[in-house]
């Protein structure tokens, strides 16, 4: 029996719906309960690697963004929290806590006091370069059960799937 085949989790909760509301259309949950299970178990896994250099997601997430600017390129906390898609309380948090690490500078403006811009240190800048190899390699051995095709076409569905929830968050 293939892996495919092997029936999981999710297929553990989709039958019990189906006892006790054998009416009841559960079939969303194929995707969406694998989806979750399967974040769980990637987030877990991937804080390890974090772990082992002293950061955290949401760390990484800020020195990533900054990192992908370019070299010693100065974005503003609002232009960060758009690319991370959490608040400006949440970026001043992260960011207050990568500056106390060292790893970020705040610099401010020479017209405007108030603009502020933020950029990686150098520390920054080595640090975030060793966590992506590594967390990258971590990702690619996490996928390493899928083939190149099959991991293009997972890629494409979720794609159209987050387009699909993007456009459900449209006002009604």
């Amino acid at each position: 029996m293939s892996s495919e085949e092997t029936p999981d989790y999710v297929d553990g909760i989709i039958a019990q719906w189906a006892r006790v509301e054998p009416g009841l259309d559960v079939s969303p949950l194929r995707v969406f309960g694998r989806l979750h299970r399967a974040y769980l178990l990637y987030s877990h896994i991937i804080s390890e690697t974090f772990d082992e250099y002293g950061i955290n997601q949401a760390g990484f997430d800020v020195l990533a963004s900054l990192k992908r600017t370019g070299p010693d390129a100065t974005v503003t906390p609002t232009e960060l929290a758009t690319q991370s898609l959490v608040t400006s309380g949440g970026v001043s948090l992260r960011l207050n806590r990568l500056e106390d690490a060292g790893l970020v500078e705040r610099i401010r403006g020479r017209q405007d006091r108030r603009a502020v811009g933020v950029r990686l240190t150098e520390k920054g800048d080595e640090l975030v370069s060793r966590v992506a190899r590594h967390h990258f390699a971590r990702e690619a051995e996490l996928l390493s059960d899928l083939s190149d095709d099959e991991q293009r076409v997972l890629s494409d569905l979720l794609r159209r799937l987050f387009h699909s929830l993007n456009a459900g968050q449209a006002p009604a």
